[in-house]
Parts: C-alpha cells; sequence; structure tokens
C-alpha cells in the first residue's frame, strides 16, 4: 500500500507540473483562437485542481483518525466532481466548434447536464450512504456496492462526445477529429480500467496525457490555418486594392479639382492634398495585416467623404453617432461599404441626394458598425448585374472580416427605402 501510495504522488505529482506547463502554453500560444484558448485554460485548470486533490488524498492515506478521514473525504469528493466535470467542458467547447443553434445540439447538451447533475445528486448522496465508496473515522476507504456508478455517468456523457464527434467529423479538420478523439478515448479506457484497478491512479494519468495531446493537435491545426489565411491574406490584398480604388471616383475626383483650379485656385490646392492624402493612406492600408484602431479606418473613411464632399456638395450629407470607439477593426472594411452607400445610394436616388449615417454601438461580446443611407435601395436577392465591382467589393469586405477578425457583414435594403450594413466584430 505504501508503494502503491508513494507511485499515485510520484505520478500526480509529474501530472501537476505537465497539467502548470499546458496551461502555461495554453496562454502562451500564439495561434491559439480566443475561444480555444478559453476552453482549454478551463480543462487545464481542472485538471490542475484535480491533481491538487489526488495529492491531498494521497496526503491523508498515510494519517488515521477523524481529521484524516474528513480530509479524505473532502478531497475524494473533489477528485469526483472535477474529473466529471472535464467531459462537460469537452462536449460544450465540441459544440462550440459548429456555431449551430439546432435543437438536436440543444437536446444532447441538455441531457448531458442531466446526467452530470444526477451524479453530483449521487455524489452528495453518498456522503451519507457510503453507497459508492466510504471512509469511515478511522480513515479506512472502502468501495461501495455501486462503485460502478461513480465510473458510468462520466462515460455515458463522452460517449455521447463521441457521438457528436461522429455527427459532426465531417464538419472538423482530420486533426480536430484526431484531438476530439484522443480526448475522449484514452481517459474512457482509463475510466473502465480503474473499476478493476484497487491501485495506481490510472485516471488521472489519462486524463493529463490526453489533454496534452489533444493541445498539440488543435494547436497544430490553428497555426495551419493560421498560415492558410495569411496566404490567403495576401491574395485578398491585390483584389482589394483593384475593387476599392475606383477609376471613376479617380476621375470624377480629379474633374472637380481641375474646376476648382479655375473657379478656386486656393481650394483646389487643398482638394489635391485631401486627394494626395486619400491615395497615400489607401495604399499604406494595403499593407497592414492586422486589425487596426477604429478611429485610423475612419480617418480614410473621413478623407474618401471629404472627397465625395468636394464633388457633391450639399447633395451629399454625413452624419456620425459614435456610442463606442475603442476597437480595432480590419483595415479598408468600412471605406468600401461608405463608399457603396455613396456610389449606389445616394447618387442612385431619385433626387441624387441624401444622407449617409455612420454609427457604432457595444453589444456584450461584439461590436457594431452601421452604415446607413436613405439612397435608392435595392433587393438583397437579386445579383449585382449592373453593378459587378460593387458587388466583388463588398464580398472581399466579407471575406477580409472573416479571415482577419472573425467578423461579419450584413446588408438589410429595400428598393426606395435605402440601405442598412451591419459590420459585427467580436469584441477582442
Amino acid at each position: 500500500m505504501i508503494q502503491t501510495n508513494f507511485a499515485n504522488m510520484i505520478i500526480a505529482s509529474a501530472g501537476l507540473v505537465l497539467g502548470i506547463l499546458g496551461l502555461l502554453q495554453t496562454l502562451i500560444t500564439k495561434y491559439l483562437k480566443k475561444g480555444t484558448r478559453k476552453y482549454f485554460a478551463v480543462i487545464f485548470g481542472i485538471i490542475i485542481l484535480y491533481l491538487l486533490s489526488i495529492l491531498g488524498r494521497e496526503l491523508a492515506r498515510v494519517g488515521s483518525g477523524y481529521e484524516w478521514a474528513v480530509l479524505s473525504r473532502s478531497t475524494l469528493f473533489a477528485q469526483a466532481l472535477l474529473s466529471s466535470l472535464l467531459p462537460m467542458v469537452v462536449m460544450f467547447f465540441l459544440l462550440d466548434q459548429f456555431r449551430e443553434d439546432s435543437i438536436k445540439d440543444f437536446v444532447i447538451s441538455t441531457i448531458s447536464c442531466l446526467i452530470w447533475f444526477f451524479y453530483v445528486g449521487l455524489l452528495i448522496y453518498n456522503q451519507y450512504s457510503g453507497m459508492m465508496y466510504r471512509v469511515d473515522d478511522s480513515n479506512n476507504y472502502t468501495r461501495g456496492p455501486a462503485f460502478f456508478m461513480l465510473m458510468v455517468s462520466p462515460v455515458i456523457i463522452m460517449t455521447i462526445n463521441l457521438f457528436i464527434l461522429w455527427q459532426k467529423r465531417d464538419m472538423l479538420s482530420k486533426k480536430q477529429q484526431a484531438a476530439f478523439f484522443i480526448y475522449d478515448t484514452i481517459p474512457m479506457a482509463a475510466v473502465i480500467l480503474q473499476l478493476f484497478s484497487h491501485g495506481i491512479m490510472l485516471i488521472m494519468a489519462g486524463v493529463v496525457v490526453a489533454a496534452l495531446v489533444m493541445l498539440s493537435y488543435i494547436a497544430s491545426d490553428q497555426q495551419e490555418e493560421y498560415y492558410r489565411q495569411k496566404i490567403e491574406n495576401e491574395k485578398l490584398k491585390n483584389e482589394i486594392l483593384l475593387a476599392q480604388i475606383n477609376p471613376h471616383f479617380m476621375f470624377n475626383s480629379l474633374s472637380a479639382v481641375r474646376y476648382l483650379v479655375r473657379e478656386d485656385p486656393k481650394k483646389a490646392r487643398e482638394a489635391i492634398d485631401q486627394f494626395t492624402s486619400y491615395l497615400r493612406d489607401h495604399m499604406d492600408s494595403i499593407t497592414v495585416d492586422s486589425p487596426i484602431p477604429f478611429m485610423d479606418e475612419l480617418k480614410l473613411v473621413e478623407e474618401y467623404l471629404s472627397l465625395q464632399k468636394l464633388r457633391f456638395g450639399d447633395a451629399l450629407n454625413v452624419v456620425y453617432e459614435f456610442g463606442h470607439t475603442d476597437f480595432k477593426v480590419p483595415t479598408l472594411t468600412i471605406q468600401p461599404v461608405v463608399e457603396n452607400a455613396v456610389t449606389h445610394g445616394i447618387r442612385q436616388s431619385k433626387n441624387g441626394s441624401g444622407t449617409v449615417t455612420i454609427r457604432t454601438l457595444k453589444a456584450d461580446d461584439h461590436v457594431e458598425i452601421i452604415i446607413e443611407d436613405d439612397g435608392a435601395g435595392f433587393d438583397p436577392e437579386a445579383r449585382y448585374e449592373d453593378s459587378k465591382r460593387s458587388h466583388n467589393g463588398i464580398e472581399n469586405v466579407k471575406k477580409r472580416l472573416k479571415l482577419v477578425s472573425g467578423g461579419e457583414l450584413f446588408i438589410e435594403s429595400k428598393p426606395g427605402s435605402g440601405t442598412k450594413a451591419t459590420i459585427v466584430i467580436p469584441d477582442l
């Protein structure tokens, strides 16, 4: 018994070190997504607490008497509770990969939660009945007649996780499939073997190894995805550059400057400075990979609108309503939408005039940028047959939002009633 106790302490100590290293790796790995980092931090946090409870239990086993018995009961309860939490966290992690709100997923998660709550109820009841295990007042541990119930509920939840993985396998990469499969099967095998073992804590070894393997696979997968997106971003830059530096806009702006040279040379010089600044900032923004402060992106929008005001005068009205500005956006995602509102909204209206409103607001976990015009509007179901360049520009914005920040662009419009474009960006 002493040798087994010592072996468990050695394994638990080694596992604790690995768990702490896993948590540190989670926090510092560059390529992990925010949601993935959160789940792994929770997983390794639970594992660390679980291993500490095992160490506490192994230390308590060397003593006898009521005080040591209380410590043993507390640490054994913590072990069972914490180990049962892990498959629940993995289930939510797995479901979160698909971003679906289907009834089937809701039913599956509800069933798993009910099983877990039932299991916790059994653990609490066991403290009084000893049906699964008992620690007497002399600190002697014995398995109860229903010891298998200690293992059944976690195994059922792990089996449900494998069912989810099988159902959603086509939506996951090969490495993601391997990561979740390994994390479910290794601890499940350890739990089943533990039923027939009275010595070494097999479960703790299985849990730590499975978590580290899962982290390794998913970190590798997300690193590959990071570089794939980087390559796609490089290709997308050229598309954005071609789509957004509109030859018609440049021609019309230069025509307006030519008119001002004759009528108001001083104002013409200011217009040339604005136009030069716009082109310079437009070119500079193409070279930026990561999101930039919203106010920097707004500067490009304001320069663009200043040139449009130069051309259209009072026919174009601009309203700013900022409820939140302390966030970042991918470059060249707002100005193209504003350009679309001016060119295909305001200028296509019956009288060729109108207002563009730019608003921002903060929700619980995201930021919204709303670009709204009271112009011509259009049928969202119809294709942009007569404005292919505009359509390409908007599609580029959607791609860039998705690739750089996980954001989305939603467009609502109705012929004759204007257009509302909403950019939604996760609040990082």
